[in-house]
């Protein structure tokens, strides 16, 4: 069942002083509610951690903690001067090679999305036995094949039955 309880944007001491106290209490029983909901598709989600050395309550550990604080390190003092090396040429936004970058990052950043949205879409239609239509739906059949989808999208599952739950409920 789907909460549709409003989110009440104002402090308690709003609420108490406007006769609204009722709101806030639903509001904030509802975040609570969501609060709890996301940890615990994350813990049955997530690797726990319990039991190994330096566990923090098993969320994470001793051998992660060293991981990230090396690989911060590493970020902060060998790759981060490179960056602000690189940004100091071009310090000048508004010339023509700032814009020009700027330009080539967003239009990649809409064919990949344009791609990825396509490409799943093709691994649904051909997880319910649809043939391909076009020539794109041949492309996107040969070079992205279900197997080396599932080697990205490992934890992604597609099949016939995705939003059918949500249909029968609807109805």
């Amino acid at each position: 069942m789907k909460d549709t309880t409003p989110i009440y944007f104002h402090s308690a001491t709003y609420a108490h002083e406007h006769g609204e106290l009722d709101q806030y209490r639903a509001s904030h029983k509802a975040n609570i509610a969501c609060k709890e909901a996301i940890e615990q598709v994350i813990a049955d989600n997530y690797r726990d951690n319990t039991g190994t050395f330096g566990s923090i309550n098993g969320r994470t550990n001793f051998f992660f903690g060293v991981m990230w604080g090396t690989l911060g390190l590493f970020w902060v003092r060998l790759v981060l001067p490179i960056i602000k090396g690189v940004q100091k040429r071009f310090s000048n936004k508004s010339s023509k090679a700032f814009k020009a970058i700027s330009w080539l990052l967003v239009v990649f950043i809409l064919v990949d999305a344009v791609m990825t949205v396509l490409v799943l879409h093709r691994e649904g239609q051909r997880t319910q036995g649809i043939p391909p239509a076009t020539q794109i739906d041949v492309m996107l059949d040969d070079v992205f094949p279900d197997e080396w989808l599932q080697e990205r999208f490992h934890n992604m599952t597609v099949s016939a039955d995705v939003g059918k739950q949500e249909q029968d409920q609807a109805q």
